[in-house]
C-alpha cells in the first residue's frame, strides 16, 4: 500500500489540504468570522505542527479576538515545536526554546514553561552541554504537574532519565527510568481498559 506512486499522491493530497485550510482560515479572518477561522486554524495546525503561518494567523485571530495572552501562548507553543524540529541538528533549537521560555515565563503559562524546559534540556544534551541540560530538565521536573498529557510527563521522566545515565549518576538514572516504566504500564493498563470498555 506504501508504493512509491501512494506516497506520492499522499503528498499532494496532503498539500492540496493544507492549501486550502490556509485559503478558508484567511477568508474567515478577513471577513471577521474568527470563531469559526480559530476552528479551522486548529485543524490546520493538526495537519502540519511546523507550518509557521498556521501559527501566525492563530495569533492574529485571537489577538483580533482581544485575547492577546493566549496568541503569546500560541507563540511560545510554536517557539516549542521548531525547537523540537530542529533538535539535535543545531543550536537554533536552543535559541528558540530560550526564546519561547521567556514568554513562557512572562505570561505565566507553566505547561509552556515545562515542555519549553524539556525542549531546551533535549536541545542542549544533545549539543553535550550536559551541565546546563540538568538545569532545564530540573526546571521541567519542578512544574512537570502543568502537564496535561500524562505522554507528555513519561516523555520527560525518560529523557531525564537518559541524561542522568549520561552525566553518570546511575542511582538517579535508575530512578527515573522506573518511573517511566511505572508510567508505561500505567498507561499500557489504562489503553487496555478503554478498548475492552469499547468493544
Amino acid at each position: 500500500m506504501d508504493a512509491e506512486w501512494c506516497l506520492v499522491e499522499r503528498q499532494r493530497l496532503l498539500d492540496l489540504y493544507l492549501e486550502v485550510m490556509r485559503s478558508l482560515v484567511e477568508q474567515l479572518i478577513s471577513s471577521g468570522l474568527y470563531e469559526p477561522a480559530l476552528s479551522y486554524a486548529h485543524s490546520w495546525l493538526v495537519a502540519d505542527r511546523l507550518d509557521e503561518a498556521a501559527h501566525q494567523a492563530l495569533m492574529r485571530i485571537y489577538c483580533a479576538m482581544k485575547q492577546p495572552a493566549k496568541a503569546l501562548r500560541g507563540r511560545a507553543l510554536a517557539l516549542a515545536a521548531e525547537a523540537c524540529w530542529f533538535s539535535g541538528r543545531n543550536d537554533g533549537g536552543t535559541a528558540l526554546a530560550r526564546e519561547g521560555l521567556e514568554l513562557a515565563n512572562a505570561l505565566g503559562d507553566r505547561e509552556a514553561e515545562a515542555r519549553l524546559s524539556l525542549v531546551l534540556g533535549l536541545n542542549l544534551r544533545e549539543g553535550f552541554h550536559l551541565e546546563e541540560a540538568q538545569k532545564a530538565f530540573g526546571r521541567a521536573v519542578e512544574v512537570i504537574p502543568s502537564l496535561t498529557d500524562v505522554w507528555d510527563v513519561l516523555w520527560l521522566v525518560l529523557q531525564r532519565g537518559i541524561l542522568a545515565l549520561l552525566v553518570g549518576d546511575l542511582a538517579e538514572s535508575e530512578r527515573f527510568l522506573r518511573e517511566a516504566l511505572s508510567l508505561r504500564r500505567l498507561l499500557a493498563s489504562s489503553a487496555s481498559f478503554f478498548i475492552k470498555q469499547a468493544e
